[in-house]
């Protein structure tokens, strides 16, 4: 039996189940291979080492959000988001990778003339030898003192995993404390401003919930006030032309390339088998799938720790909205006036309590300062009316 264009075929052909095993077997030797070398420090990664949560934070706060896939010398205006892509000990006899030849002097330019760059690393790399960073002690993992600076407004806990103390550049404006030394500093480069942090972990899909450190990444965001953030991808390689050094390396999704594996698999089927008849074609279930649960719990810690009660209002209404104008036949562009009068033509559907329920959203979202209760109540209400009325159109949700 094979699954193949969701359906099922079923065939007596040994040739066939052997060709299916072939092709998993390659399959999957091709993507471990690939992702042997894949960084885990990836706006693509949904894991605990990932930095989806980050990527997606930057776009809900109303950013510019990129991944640097050219030269740093296609750098524009605002903040570049570096985290190095490596984590914990090295296997005996390796060394860190030097930076692309040019590389480097092109990012410190790029800073001198007005950038931000962020860098969260515990490694002495080509980049912090130029910056002047120099790397001590290592500190175990655990909570470190935010100083009071505009970057640890309202921050009174900050989570680390683990990383080196700091000698920072002379003038350097100290962020962040462990009990062996500074962890988090700022400093001028020129008319740009340079950020590093000692240890990736606060920004990562786990990191980034613990304690404040969502608090501390969104203040870094609003003191730098940021035109576009651009996402690093290639911890430390990303550079394009001859003055630069040598050649970016694409980060593909998982998704993408399993997706990619699987339809050669599906082509190669169909080469083999073409015009022999199988079974009946039987509708195959889909069972979702979704993000990690690591991921998961950590959108569900930002929007309550970030106090964004306003952003998760916005999407579930616009859930609502839409599925409200789809069961009623109508663009979503439609007024409210207009829709509570199609309601009131139709007896079975409580207009007078969707005409309350747009009135109180109405009134919440432009006013700001949403409470949890608040919100879980207009919540509540919504999928009420949703679950009691949309079925008379003709709409259930499930």
């Amino acid at each position: 039996m094979c699954l193949t264009g969701g359906v099922v075929i079923r065939t007596g052909k040994t040739t066939f189940l052997a060709g299916l095993i072939i092709i998993n077997i390659l399959a999957a030797l091709l993507l471990q291979r690939y992702f042997a070398g894949t960084p885990e420090y990836s706006t693509y990664n949904a894991g605990p080492r990932g930095l989806k949560a980050l990527y997606l934070l930057t776009g809900e706060l109303g950013l510019t959000n990129i991944r640097l896939e050219d030269s740093y010398r296609s750098l524009s205006d605002g903040v570049l988001m570096r985290v190095e892509n490596r984590f914990g000990g090295l296997p005996a006899g390796l060394e860190i990778p030097s930076e692309p030849e040019g590389a480097v002097d092109t990012l410190m330019q790029w800073v001198r003339e007005g950038g931000s760059l962020v860098l969260f690393t515990s490694w002495e790399t080509d980049l912090t030898r130029a910056l002047g960073i120099e790397l001590g002690d290592s500190f175990g993992g655990a909570e470190v003192k935010p100083e009071e600076t505009a970057f640890t407004a309202d921050a009174g806990k900050l989570v680390f995993a683990g990383g080196r103390c700091l000698e920072p550049v002379k003038d350097a404006e100290v962020i962040a404390r462990s009990p062996k030394g500074a962890v988090a500093v700022s400093f001028a480069l020129g008319r740009g401003r340079v950020i590093v942090v000692s240890d990736p972990y606060p920004v990562t899909n786990k990191g980034i919930s613990e304690g404040d450190n969502v608090i501390f990444v969104a203040n870094i965001l609003r003191v730098l006030q940021p035109s576009r953030v651009t996402f690093d991808e290639s911890g430390g390689a990303a550079a394009g032309d001859a003055a630069a050094g040598g050649v970016a390396r694409p980060v593909v999704s998982k998704t993408a390339a399993a997706a990619g594996v699987q339809a050669a698999a599906a082509l190669l089927l169909l080469y083999i088998f073409w015009g022999r008849r199988f079974g009946r074609p039987v509708p195959l279930l889909r069972a979702d799938t979704g993000p990690s649960a690591q991921y998961v719990n950590t959108m569900a810690n930002i929007y309550r720790q970030g106090r964004a009660r306003e952003i998760a209002l916005e999407s579930i209404y616009a859930g609502f909205w839409q599925s409200l104008t789809r069961a009623l036949g109508v663009p979503g562009s439609i007024e409210k006036k207009e829709i509570i009068n199609l309601c009131r033509q139709r007896r079975e559907m409580d207009s007078d309590g969707l005409e309350r329920l747009l009135g109180s959203v109405g009134k919440l979202r432009p006013g700001g300062g949403l409470s949890e209760a608040e919100l879980f109540a207009l919540v509540h209400d919504m999928e009420n009316w949703r679950r009691e009325n949309l079925k008379h159109a003709g709409y259930v949700r499930h």
